[in-house]
Formats: C-alpha cells, structure tokens, sequence
C-alpha cells in the first residue's frame, strides 16, 4: 500500500456539489447581514495612510496623491459608473485640503489631467453603493464573455 494513497484526490459527486454550493451561500447570507448592520451602525473610520499612520491629507505622502489623481480620472474614464456620494465626499473633501499650485508645479501635466477629471467629479451623478454589487457581476459576465477558458 502506497503511503500517500489516503491523499488520492476523491470526487464529491451531486450532492457534495450541493452541500458546497448551500455553505457558500450560507456564507454570503451571513456576511451580507454583517456588512447591513455595520452600514446601519455608521460605523466611521478615520482615513488614514496605513503606510504611515498619519491622516490621509494631500502632500503628506506621494503614493497617495498619485493614487487620487489617477482615482478621479479612472472615474472620468468609466464615465462615473462607479461613483457613489460617500466616494465623492472622500475625493471633494481630500482635494478641498490641496495647495493646488504646489500640485502644479510638482507635475504639471499629470495634475492637468487630474484637476479636469476633478472638476467633472463634483458635478458628477452618483450611484447607490447597492447598485455596485449589479454593476461587479455586469463586469464579471463581460470577462467571462471576453475569455470563457478563464485563461
């Protein structure tokens, strides 16, 4: 008798499909009720560079400006499909603490691009965050549509 033979790998067959299947979906039910009771509870946490420990405030850490410049012009690319009111108030509120001059200077053309994406960004509708969850699964079956080998 081989010694890894007790490690042979053995289908479930139907009913273990299911049994996995009604889990997964216990899972999510679970995980979809603690996420509503921390949206009803406000639960606020603070923005903070985890990279740093300090607040997220513009010219305090490179990264994090390059990162919201290329934020709102990814959101102008994808014609603000994915913008929600509590989004928009990060980005207005953290551009609002800006030396936008300093900007300026630091990289002209990159703050060019962003500060038009910006401005679109404050006059742009938002989505409820429930409609996100529709809008993942929409970009999950054009994947699967684009390569259904999964490759």
């Amino acid at each position: 008798m081989a010694p890894l033979k007790t490690f042979r790998f053995k289908e479930v067959g139907p009913e273990g499909e299911k049994q996995f299947i009604k889990s997964f979906d216990t899972v999510m039910s679970h995980y979809t009720a603690a996420l509503a009771r921390l949206n009803y509870e406000k639960i606020n946490l603070p923005n903070v560079n985890l990279d740093t420990g300090k607040p997220t405030i513009p010219e305090e850490y490179d990264l994090a400006d390059e990162t919201y410049d290329q934020l709102v012009i990814k959101l102008q690319d994808d014609k603000f499909s994915y913008l929600t009111n509590p989004l928009k108030q990060n980005i207005i509120s953290f551009y609002n603490k800006a030396d936008t001059a300093a900007m300026d200077k630091k990289d002209a053309s990159a703050w060019k691009k962003a500060s038009a994406a910006l401005q679109n960004v404050k006059t742009a509708n938002t989505i409820s965050a429930d409609s996100l969850k529709s809008a993942e699964q929409i970009q999950d079956l054009k994947r699967v549509k684009k390569n259904p080998s999964g490759k």
